[in-house]
C-alpha cells in the first residue's frame, strides 16, 4: 500500500489464488487503483508535454514580433505589452 501511495508500484499486484475472500477483493480494488493512477499519470505526462510545447511556441513568436504586441485576456485585460 505505501508503494502505492508514493507512486513507486506502478504494475498490478499478482494474487496468489483464486479464491474470492477479502484479500483477493483488496487486491482487486488495488489493481483498479493502480491502473487508474497509471492512466491519470500519462494524462498528466501528455498534458504537461502539450503545454510545454505550446509555451515554447508562444515564447518564440514573443520573441520574433517586430512590432507593437499587446496581449490580452479574455476580460479584455493587458497581460503583455511589447
Amino acid at each position: 500500500m505505501i508503494n502505492v501511495i508514493h507512486f513507486n508500484q506502478t504494475d498490478t499486484i499478482k494474487q496468489t489464488s483464486d479464491a474470492k475472500d477479502e484479500i483477493n477483493a483488496l487486491i482487486d480494488c488495488f489493481n483498479t487503483m493502480i491502473v487508474k493512477l497509471n492512466q491519470r499519470e500519462s494524462k498528466l505526462k501528455h498534458t504537461i508535454a502539450q503545454l510545454e510545447n505550446e509555451k515554447a511556441f508562444v515564447d518564440d513568436v514573443i520573441s520574433k514580433v517586430q512590432y507593437a504586441l499587446v496581449v490580452v485576456d479574455r476580460n479584455g485585460r493587458i497581460i503583455l505589452n511589447k
